[in-house]
């Protein structure tokens, strides 16, 4: 996301800290990271910035969910049919929300929200007027926190093995990136994730056609 539609640090970092004693739930950080790193845990993949488009839809359409920004990846969570919760600031998420996408927007309370479509256009990095973007801060994390469980309660299990399918991820050597990531072996025996438990095996290792 462009800069005044990022989350503040601080927001990820509590949004993170509140899963991080639930065994139940990893965690995969992809994209650039200009906006925030995420801080090593044993329930975080940290996959900022290592991961080429087509890797990076394929690791989303492993997850039951996508937690992002108005940004590009909340259209490729569209794309692969992963669903999603987006957190809009700048942007009217009625006129930004990709047609037939599972996604709940959550939309700052702020009264300048939704400015982004009265700047006169072509404007492809927008910054408040106020020169600070409120209405990201103004998104509670405990708000986005209460939607994300939401939805996971609703995701149908192994529901990504049919979106991997589908969107060609299949072909997405997504074991072996993952593996160099962290620092493992690339060749023909990639090294395993012991330290990630949670992590199906399933979910990393390539299906090749025949």
């Amino acid at each position: 996301a462009t800069p005044d539609r990022s989350w503040p640090p601080s927001h990820w970092a509590e949004f993170l800290s509140s899963f991080s004693s639930d065994t139940e739930v990893g965690i995969i950080a992809v994209g650039a990271g200009a906006d925030f790193q995420p801080p090593a845990a044993e329930r975080i993949l940290n996959l900022v910035n290592r991961l080429d488009l087509r890797e990076t839809a394929a690791a989303i359409a492993t997850a039951d969910l996508l937690v992002g920004p108005d940004s590009a990846l909340l259209h490729i969570a569209a794309a692969v049919g992963t669903p999603a919760v987006g957190l809009y600031g700048m942007a009217d998420p009625r006129l930004r929300v990709p047609f037939g996408a599972d996604q709940t927007a959550l939309r700052s309370p702020v009264d300048c929200a939704g400015c982004l479509h009265d700047l006169p256009a072509p404007n492809t990095n927008p910054r408040c007027k106020f020169g600070r973007s409120f209405c990201m801060e103004e998104i509670a994390p405990a708000v986005v926190v209460e939607a994300a469980r939401a939805r996971l309660a609703r995701c149908e299990p192994h529901a990504w093995r049919v979106r991997l399918h589908l969107g060609g991820g299949q072909d997405v050597h997504l074991k072996e990136a993952v593996t160099s990531a962290i620092g493992g072996q690339t060749d023909t025996q990639p090294s395993p994730l012991p330290t990630l438990p949670w992590l199906p095996e399933a979910r990393c290792l390539p299906t090749e056609r025949s």
